[in-house]
């Protein structure tokens, strides 16, 4: 197993799900033995960052445990099962970055002694990793799709927000304009009474 099936494992999860397995890393014993992760470290973490801070904490073995015990933890026992499953096939999980997809091509050179058996065996490792790397860039395709959907809804709800006061600020103009032409209807008029009456008062002198 390697930090990428960790990390395609937390991928997995909903971000209410995501939230409570950081909660869960930051309790002592869970599972028992483990100490937990400091909450500083682990505050504004995404999934890569905390599958870095479980193996850096707790080593490979130990990293796939925590793991394994918060998804049961979560309620999330399918995907502690297809962790299992993978990880049935021993790897170091230090010497892979959680990020990088370089592959170890020369790991196992082919010998001249070597049997067919290994040959295939060899074979059949390097097909599993082609589709790991299409897993991840899977899902990394499915956390843009995610990212794109959240900034167009929150754009979205901006230029509500920003309609809706531009309505309210037309609609006071509007009325101010209202009130400031019935005001000028008023003088005018009060205005016309007081020369319609100097008017009679000028004919009464005459």
């Amino acid at each position: 197993m390697t930090t990428l099936d960790l990390w395609n494992t937390l991928e997995e999860l909903t971000d209410d799900q995501f939230k409570q397995f950081k909660w869960f890393l930051k309790q002592d014993d869970i599972p028992k033995g483990f100490s937990a992760i400091p909450v500083a470290r682990l505050e504004g973490a995404d999934r890569q960052d905390t599958v870095d801070l479980m193996v850096q904490k707790y080593q490979g073995p130990g990293a796939l445990e925590v793991t394994m015990k918060i998804l049961e933890e979560i309620s999330r026992n399918d995907l502690a099962q297809c962790l299992l499953q993978t990880s049935s096939r021993p790897k170091d999980l230090k010497s892979h970055n959680s990020v990088s997809l370089n592959i170890d091509y020369g790991r196992k050179k082919a010998n001249l002694g070597e049997t067919k058996a290994e040959i295939k065996l060899m074979i059949q490792e390097r097909q599993m990793k082609i589709l790991e790397i299409n897993r991840s860039a899977k899902f990394s395709s499915k956390s843009a799709d995610r990212h794109i959907a959240d900034s167009v809804r929150a754009f979205a709800v901006l230029q509500q927000s920003v309609e809706r006061n531009l309505a309210n600020l037309i609609e006071a103009i509007e009325e101010k304009r209202e009130t400031t032409r019935k005001q000028a209807e008023g003088f005018i008029q009060e205005l016309e009474q007081e020369i319609s009456k100097l008017k009679k008062r000028l004919a009464e002198v005459s």
